[in-house]
């Protein structure tokens, strides 16, 4: 076998010696390329874990994340490259047609390209990271994973969204440095505003007692009226929070000024509508309604005759026809019926 395959005296030869270098430079190579991948993986996973260090802030997880994809595909096509121009193959035109076709995917893929290219921007701008609660693309959910191209949205019934930047004209970020929890309250025409304030900032120092007071910032901010709806007046406040957490304290919040409202006697109303028959007199009373009831038809009722039908009975002979008398008084017994009569 060894004198068929000569293996030692091949390597002894010119090209049997550059083969072999050639063979353990691209083992070196990706040998190297594997230790720095695993260290810059090593790394990036220390800083995305709670248990070591500092916790991550949202964008120090977007960007280590950006960053670990990114570094990958750029230590990919460098080792890819050098292994080849180990073994004698020119990387030159390589690149130059690497260059060229990259050109032409640009022409031909200009979504890619836009979705590349507002993504960037978008990440530049620190629009959003992942765990914020979003609108983008016309979807409103939180951010699960952001790469260059796209981001991916759960929404409330745990739908999942893969939106591409291409498509997103704005960003809606609500969890952007704070939060603010509009509460826009109706209550009845007949009451009392300030009892109204007085219980909505009642409601407020409850929600503090509740355990809310670390997520409030600031008073509550008091608007007043802000509009004479069609069945109620809306009183609106505005309560400050840390990002994200005006979710669960209006919901808390609203609770309690239902439970506020009751005590007081305040009615919250709902849409309904009032008829008034005739309009009202001095007292502010309303006539009842007049309503017409159709009697019962008599069993010996016929229907209306129509002209025609009348002017052909009158000319038709009269005998053998039942007659009605149509005198004042009652026709003696035993005498006949006087000469006016009536065709029933």
């Amino acid at each position: 076998f060894w004198r068929a395959a000569d293996v030692v005296g091949w390597l002894s030869s010119e090209v049997g010696q550059r083969f072999a270098v050639s063979i353990v430079s691209a083992i070196l190579i990706m040998l190297v390329g594997g230790l720095i991948y695993l260290a810059v993986q090593s790394w990036v996973e220390y800083r995305l874990n709670p248990n070591y260090g500092h916790v991550p802030s949202p964008r120090e997880r977007t960007l280590l994340a950006l960053f670990r994809n990114a570094f990958v595909v750029a230590l990919g096509v460098l080792i890819v490259m050098l292994v080849l121009s180990e073994f004698g193959v020119n990387i030159g035109p390589l690149l130059a047609g690497a260059g060229v076709v990259g050109l032409a995917v640009g022409f031909g893929a200009q979504k890619l390209v836009q979705d590349i290219i507002t993504g960037a921007f978008i990440q530049f701008e620190n629009a959003m990271n992942e765990g914020d609660v979003v609108t983008a693309g016309g979807v409103t959910g939180t951010v699960e994973r952001l790469t260059i191209r796209s981001v991916s949205l759960r929404t409330l019934d745990g739908a999942y969204h893969l939106i591409p930047f291409s498509s997103v004209d704005a960003v809606t970020n609500f969890m952007k440095t704070f939060s603010y929890h509009v509460a826009s309250i109706g209550v009845d025409y007949g009451a009392s505003i300030p009892e109204v304030k007085q219980a909505m900032h009642e409601a407020f120092d409850k929600l503090k007692e509740a355990g809310f007071a670390g997520d409030i910032i600031g008073d509550l901010e008091m608007h007043g009226v802000t509009e004479f709806a069609d069945s109620a007046i809306l009183v609106r406040a505005r309560i400050k929070t840390k990002p994200g957490k005006h979710f669960a304290l209006g919901r808390a919040y609203n609770e309690i000024i239902k439970e506020v409202f009751e005590e007081r006697g305040i009615e919250i109303p709902f849409p309904h509508v009032t008829f008034y028959m005739g309009g009202e007199d001095k007292a502010g009373k309303s006539p009842p309604p007049r309503i017409k009831r159709p009697g019962p038809k008599l069993a010996t009722e016929r229907p209306k005759r129509s002209a025609a039908t009348n002017a052909a009975l009158a000319k038709s002979p009269k005998r053998g026809r039942k007659t009605k008398v149509t005198q004042d008084g009652p026709p003696d017994e035993g005498h006949d019926a006087p000469d006016q009569t009536e065709v029933s």
